[in-house]
Parts: C-alpha cells; sequence; structure tokens
C-alpha cells in the first residue's frame, strides 16, 4: 500500500481551531512524500472535535482532558504505520520542501536517528530569525532560506518536539516519549 519512505504525521492539536486548521492546510498542501495522518487531540473543545471528524483524511484519537504532549504523541505512535513518525504541534506549520528535506537528511546520515528544522519561535540551534510580519510573506522567505542553505545540516544533541521527524524503530526502541514529565509548557 505505501512505499518504504511512508510517513505517520502525529498532529497534536490544542483548543486553537484557527491554528489547527491552519496546520492541516499547510500538511495538505506541503507534505510531498506519501503519508498517514494521525490527530489526538487534548481536551479540545465541541468546535475543533466537530470539524476534526469531518475530515477524511486523518484518524483521530481523542482525549477528554489535556495528556500532555509526551502521551498525545505515544498514543499517535501506537497506531502508525509509517516508517518515520513527523510529530508536530498545531503551532508549527509544514513549508515548501521541508518534510522531503528532513527525510533527506535522516536517510543521508548514517548515525541519525531524528532530525528537525529550523524555526522562528523556539531556542537553541533551530532558531533563526525571520524579517517578515505576516504569514503572506512566508513562502518567499522559505525559498529564499532554501536556496542560501541547501543541504546544510548539523548535529545537535537536543531537538524540540514541534516538529520532529524520527525513525519508527528508534522511537519504539526508547520505548515512546517520557510521559513522567507531564503536560509540558
Amino acid at each position: 500500500m505505501w512505499g518504504n519512505n511512508m510517513i505517520s504525521i502525529i498532529l497534536l492539536t490544542s483548543n486553537d481551531l484557527v491554528l489547527t486548521r491552519q496546520c492541516l492546510n499547510h500538511i495538505r498542501k506541503y507534505a510531498e512524500e506519501p503519508y498517514e495522518l494521525i490527530v489526538v487531540t487534548n481536551g479540545s473543545d465541541s468546535e475543533i472535535l466537530k470539524y476534526l471528524q469531518e475530515q477524511e483524511d486523518i484518524q483521530l484519537i481523542t482525549n477528554s482532558e489535556d495528556q500532555g504532549i509526551a502521551r498525545g504523541f505515544n498514543q499517535g505512535t501506537g497506531v502508525a504505520s509509517g516508517q518515520y513518525i513527523l510529530f508536530m504541534t498545531c503551532y508549527s506549520l509544514l513549508t515548501k520542501n521541508c518534510l522531503s528535506s528532513m527525510l533527506g537528511c535522516l536517510e543521508g546520515q548514517d548515525h541519525a536517528a531524528m532530525v528537525g528544522p529550523v524555526s522562528n519561535d523556539v531556542s537553541g540551534h533551530q532558531r533563526i530569525s525571520i524579517p517578515y510580519k505576516d504569514l503572506s510573506n512566508m513562502d518567499d522567505f522559505v525559498r529564499q532560506n532554501r536556496s542560501q542553505n541547501m543541504g546544510s545540516n548539523k548535529q545537535v544533541f537536543r531537538l524540540l518536539s514541534h516538529c520532529l521527524l524520527v525513525k519508527k524503530e528508534v522511537i519504539e526502541d526508547l520505548g515512546g516519549f517520557d510521559e513522567r514529565f507531564g503536560r509540558g509548557p
């Protein structure tokens, strides 16, 4: 059914319908690789649940209360069938070529177990500055940034879970995300 590179995208949602809809639209527009879409709600309100239940291309896991990032991602992993898993929160937007670039980096580095993109709203090595104030300018910036940094990668010892591509066998070997940390930020 799926190719060897099928990716399970696990999206953790919050109570923000606008962000959730925007994130799903970006996934559908920019995920170039074969994927399945698993959405985990964490105490989402009825408006978001109704919207998600109407989406025919997702597997929906519903938590009536906020179970936290780790548990939500672990629930999604439990039903994921892809060789790779992209963990995302609804605060992240997939951009053009982002997923294929992350996959290429992961497959091109023998000892890499996971990879994460740069972003404007994170800490550490993944943080970059952006010159635009409005999302309508994002695509131009992404195109320019990709052109300037094509093929660049950096080994780091910390990646954030806002958008994280992991080999499924690695997350299974680790026993999933550590749920002792609770709900997280």
